[in-house]
């Protein structure tokens, strides 16, 4: 919790950024013949992927029989769940780009050795960057959506 009178508002870091507060999720008509007009805005708590938030939006714009035939979003919003759930729910076409094909990093050095087994448990996640911009490896913990760093 980030702030007393806002329950929900959580300390966030997206590359080089950093806040306190919420996402904002906006879709936009973006037809060359009609005017470039805001159609639904959804908000979310600040930890929450971008993908959770499509089905919320999509109902949003189902409601106001807003949906678009194709909707253009960032890599964020796409996985082969969400193409194929868009599709037979709501009829709309996904468009954006793939995610990267990412590898299970390698265990850290100081987990390689024969007599430090992995724990049970952790699964591993990726390479990289904590608060303090030290470099190391992230694992989830039992699926959960929570992660260790091991530096």
């Amino acid at each position: 919790m980030a702030a007393a009178n806002r329950l929900e508002a959580r300390f966030s870091r997206k590359h080089a950024h950093t806040w306190v507060g919420y996402k904002v999720h906006l879709s936009e008509i973006c037809d060359e013949s009609q005017p470039h007009l805001i159609t639904q805005v959804a908000t979310a708590i600040s930890t929450s992927s971008d993908i959770e938030a499509l089905p919320k939006i999509h109902q949003g714009l189902a409601d106001k029989s807003l949906l678009p035939s194709q909707h253009l979003v960032d890599t964020g919003y796409i996985s082969a769940e969400m193409l194929v759930e868009s599709k037979e729910t709501y009829q709309v076409d996904l468009v954006g780009p793939a995610r990267q094909d990412y590898k299970w990093p390698p265990r850290p050095p100081h987990m390689q050795s024969t007599n430090m087994p992995m724990p049970d448990g952790l699964v591993p996640h990726a390479l990289g960057r904590d608060f303090f911009n030290r470099e190391g490896y992230f694992y989830e913990f039992f699926g959960s959506g929570h992660f260790i760093f091991f530096q």
